[in-house]
């Protein structure tokens, strides 16, 4: 899982924009549903460098909310 927040966070292609800072977990649960028993998932908070001036950083702003 760390190399798939690597690549969110810190890939040149940039894939949810440029990251200036971020928290990660991993969560384990439990889980009847699934054949393994667990269900693993990530939690990711992001900041993201944004301009304020910029129309189409608003419209991206706003659209992620």
């Amino acid at each position: 899982m760390e190399t798939m927040i690597k690549f969110i966070t810190e890939s040149p292609d940039e894939v949810m924009g440029k990251f200036i800072g971020y928290f990660a977990s991993l969560e384990h649960q439990e889980s009847e549903f699934k054949a393994s028993g667990m269900n693993s998932h990530l939690h990711l908070i992001g900041f993201v460098e944004t301009d304020p001036n910029s129309e189409e950083d608003k419209k991206e702003i706003y659209h992620c909310v």
